[in-house]
């Protein structure tokens, strides 16, 4: 953010309104273990991925990068003003003691779980804090607190056909204003990439080190990634012209598609614990939105973004919250995507659970993606569309 653009406010958020209205994982149904749990809503405003503790400089024209700090600010809030430290302390997720029995056990299940969820730099955010906060809230409890990561559209390529990413040069710049240190980054890939640190920053590089379980949500088409692209060509009005007539921001689409597959694959293979889940869409980030609640894929039509998590979550932590099955909102398994999946089949895997995708060809939209025009879209405005396309 340039601070004359933003009227000096850059890295604040002294211009925001009071309230805002968001959903997704937000608003999760009462058939759904996230029904009910406290929520807390962090808004983007340090510009730097929630990555740094640097204070104004020279080195960092003046501006505060402190989003690490914000999640330590905040992290240290709910322990000690919202009772997660007492319920750490007694081992119930009530906040309630209930004797020896209590003290004595060693029982996983009865404790707090913290899910720290982030989307698009959010997200990435996520990636670089969420083994540093499970971390620290090991040694901050006496019992403990089970930490479980959603990283919604995070991945980020260093090369799309042979060209570097404006994502791959923004970050070696970035990462030279961050606190990047093998305190705050993890230490085998702070060993790995001890030349190289941005790529401890990058998902690309940075996921597979990851400790914490987690669920990956992340489009093979997400359109971050293909505007970045599209810039790399487009510099005047005429560039645009004969891009739009060239067949190379097609082939970026399916090098983007079948880069981010395969980077997902090689997470499963390394880590078959996590959950993945990778949509066709041409869009960018869901957890924000109706579709986190109940877009499926063409590879399985049955699993939302939502059971996706949980069933990470059950992995992860053991036996889920009862459910109210009836609560919940029918998915978008309309007829003309019925599980039968079609398109172009990526490298052969050995893995079925836990891994959700559109089977498309490379840099195509399939599936349910083609009735979303925008992320506010319904599930019954979905339904309405598949049905009167079929007619």
């Amino acid at each position: 953010q340039d601070p004359f653009d933003t009227g000096g406010f850059a890295t604040s958020s002294l211009i925001w309104a009071n309230t805002t209205t968001i959903g997704g994982i937000f608003a999760s149904p009462q058939c759904s273990p996230l029904f009910g749990a406290n929520v807390i809503y962090l808004p983007y405003c340090s510009s730097d991925a929630f990555m740094s503790s640097a204070t104004a400089s020279p080195e960092t024209f003046n501006m505060n990068f402190q989003g690490a700090s914000i999640i330590d600010a905040v992290l240290n809030e709910l322990l000690e003003t919202h009772g997660l430290l007492e319920q750490t302390d007694t081992g119930n997720n009530d906040g309630s003691s209930d004797g020896e029995s209590d003290n004595n056990s060693n029982d996983d299940s009865e404790r707090p779980l913290l899910i720290l969820s982030g989307y698009s730099a959010g997200g990435r955010g996520v990636m670089v804090n969420l083994d540093r906060v499970a971390n620290q809230l090991k040694n901050r409890t006496e019992d403990g607190v089970d930490v479980y990561g959603v990283l919604d559209s995070v991945v980020w390529l260093e090369t799309v056909n042979g060209l570097v990413t404006d994502k791959k040069n923004s970050t070696v710049l970035a990462s030279d204003l961050y606190d990047i240190s093998a305190e705050n980054i993890d230490p085998d890939c702070f060993q790995v990439h001890a030349t190289e640190l941005w790529k401890c920053i990058f998902s690309e590089f940075r996921l597979k080190f990851l400790e914490t379980p987690y669920t990956i949500l992340g489009s093979q088409n997400d359109l971050s990634l293909e505007e970045d692209t599209a810039n790399d060509f487009v510099t005047s009005p005429q560039d645009a012209v004969e891009e739009a007539e060239s067949g190379r921001v097609i082939d970026s689409r399916s090098d983007i598609a079948e880069q981010t597959l395969g980077i997902l694959i090689d997470l499963k293979e390394q880590r078959p614990e996590l959950t993945v889940y990778s949509p066709a869409c041409n869009t960018h980030t869901y957890t924000w939105s109706t579709r986190f609640l109940d877009f499926v894929t063409n590879g399985d039509n049955s699993t939302t973004m939502r059971i996706a998590v949980e069933k990470g979550l059950e992995k992860a932590f053991g036996v889920a919250r009862p459910r109210i099955v009836d609560a919940c909102p029918e998915v978008c398994n309309f007829s003309p995507f019925n599980g039968e999946a079609a398109g172009t089949e990526p490298r052969p895997f050995s893995f079925e659970d836990g891994f959700y995708f559109d089977r498309c060809e490379f840099g195509r939209s399939c599936g349910p993606c083609d009735f979303y025009e925008d992320a506010e879209v319904s599930g019954e405005a979905v339904m309405a569309a598949a049905q009167e396309a079929e007619e």
